[in-house]
């Protein structure tokens, strides 16, 4: 009889175990599927990866409180964009800033092409400062347009962004 107690016990024991491990929503397997992720860099908890601008390589902050992707229009000559006005206006911390639009753009990032609308600002200031300070030179910012339209999953813990199917 103590032999047919511990084999149900031991049986119950592994029914309980298996049905916890598959019951579990492992997120993390589901969410970096294929080839479709990348790895920032951190500079003071701030994502950057490394991409390109028209074929140029270059480094963009990736910025989810922006609201629109910006490129570095003190840059456009390297980068080899047209700079055209706009009545874009867009209100942060720092106050309003008025934005020009990037005509004759083509991003990628990871081996992913993005299109969209981007704007332009000077961003120079900005890149002089994480260029000083982390030998980094910014091209431009991704922001939540871009991010939400291709489904960004941004994982602190692994420094990586993947896009969601």
């Amino acid at each position: 009889m103590y032999k047919i107690y511990s084999f149900t016990k031991i049986l119950t024991f592994v029914f309980i175990t298996l049905l916890i491990f598959s019951c579990q929503d492992n997120k993390r397997d589901n969410l970096f599927e294929g080839d479709n992720k990348i790895d920032f860099i951190s500079l003071n908890g701030i994502p950057v990866v490394k991409g390109k601008i028209n074929s140029i390589d270059t480094y963009f902050i990736i910025d989810s409180g922006a609201s629109l992707s910006v490129l570095d229009e003190s840059q456009k000559d390297k980068f080899k964009f047209i700079v055209e006005e706009s009545d874009i206006e867009a209100a942060g911390y720092g106050g309003t800033a008025n934005f020009k639009n990037a005509i004759g753009v083509n991003i990628e990032i990871g081996g992913v092409k993005f299109s969209t609308e981007f704007k332009s600002q000077d961003l120079s200031k900005i890149g002089e400062i994480i260029f000083k300070s982390q030998g980094v030179k910014i091209g431009g910012i991704v922001g939540s347009d871009i991010m939400h339209k291709n489904k960004f999953i941004i994982d602190y813990s692994l420094n990586s962004i993947s896009l969601s199917k």
